[in-house]
């Protein structure tokens, strides 16, 4: 790969990184169960009964058959949805489980909730099954994206959790009480399955764009792993002459996750670390005070012996260096912040 072209490479990485949205994280993140569905299919029966005590009434239930008339117009008007019998994981008659069913004496309503599976279910059985609970029957199948092609034949009807929050938010814009908690957490579950939707579109652009791009892929790695063992070489030097003079200190490795770069590093009892790190850009050489009471006398220290430093997340770096730097300065440095770390 030419430098041009690898130039070019990376401005196309940057440009597809950019487009990738930045989002906050949602409780349910936190908690360790995002995309479940069966965590989601619970907080949507919770949320689509009436009568539960999120104090919304009847407000999502009403949402979601909104949307369910805009595809089809044929569905049932005046439908009491005041009150509902709300059944999860409902037996159908071939003794499958449709993920959630409300029933009252006006309507049946059976909902097949779908984040990440393939529609695989028997979604005639389920229609058999809901057709069977109510003359006026609504068979949905709500999912991440967009299934028509799996509802054609059984007489349900395909929604996206797009489509749906698109309406369910028009909605909420309604309600007064925005500090009940219950409004909260459904704005959270909101953000949650919309954010995993956007990531999942992503998912797949970037997995098409790494497939076209393999071989330019291969050679940046080959350029990369290049740049990091000229870099592991020149500080092994650095360990090696150092050592010269104080074999008995134990020198651990830390490789760069977010660059090219090795630090060699030494751990001291009293809460701090001698740093010595290389990266494309250049030596830096420095004192990482990891115990906060060491902080304020590693500041003394440097200051008292007038040593300029840049302080960086508890680490204090001296000037940055050239990549081509003498081994031997690098070791009068790494000597003179060590006799520092002695008195502290």
């Amino acid at each position: 790969m030419e430098f041009k072209e690898t130039e070019m490479f990376l401005e196309e990485v940057k440009s597809i990184y950019k487009i990738i949205p930045k989002r906050e994280k949602t409780f349910m993140e936190i908690e360790g169960y995002p995309h479940y569905e069966n965590v989601s299919s619970n907080i949507l029966a919770f949320y689509l009964n009436p009568n539960e005590e999120h104090k919304l009434k009847d407000l999502v239930v009403s949402s979601l058959l909104k949307v369910t008339k805009q595809k089809d117009e044929k569905i049932y008007n005046d439908i009491d949805l005041s009150y509902f019998n709300v059944y999860r994981e409902y037996v159908t008659l071939n003794v499958n489980r449709i993920d959630i069913v409300l029933q009252n004496n006006d309507v049946a309503i059976g909902i097949e909730n779908k984040l990440d599976a393939n529609v695989y279910n028997d979604l005639n059985d389920y229609e058999k099954t809901i057709n069977k609970l109510n003359k006026n029957a609504i068979k949905i199948l709500l999912s991440l994206h967009d299934e028509s092609t799996a509802t054609q034949q059984n007489g349900f009807i395909n929604i996206t959790y797009n489509e749906f929050f698109h309406q369910l938010k028009k909605d909420l814009e309604n309600v007064d009480d925005k500090e009940n908690k219950w409004y909260i957490y459904l704005i959270d579950f909101i953000n949650n399955l919309l954010g995993f939707e956007v990531e999942k579109k992503m998912e797949k652009e970037i997995n098409n764009w790494i497939n076209t791009k393999k071989e330019e892929i291969k050679e940046f790695k080959k350029l990369l792993n290049i740049a990091q063992d000229n870099i592991n070489k020149k500080v092994d030097d650095y360990v090696r002459v150092f050592k010269e003079s104080y074999p008995h200190y134990n020198i651990k490795y830390y490789y760069g996750e977010e660059e090219v770069a090795t630090t060699a590093y030494i751990v001291f009892d009293c809460g701090c670390n001698l740093d010595v790190k290389l990266s494309t850009e250049g030596w830096m050489v420095g004192i990482f005070a990891w115990k906060r009471k060491c902080q304020p006398r590693v500041k003394e220290l440097l200051n008292l012996n007038g040593i300029n430093y840049i302080e960086e997340e508890n680490h204090y770096w001296l000037p940055k260096l050239n990549y081509e730097t003498d081994i031997k300065e690098i070791i009068n440095l790494a000597k003179k912040l060590l006799e520092l770390i002695k008195q502290c």
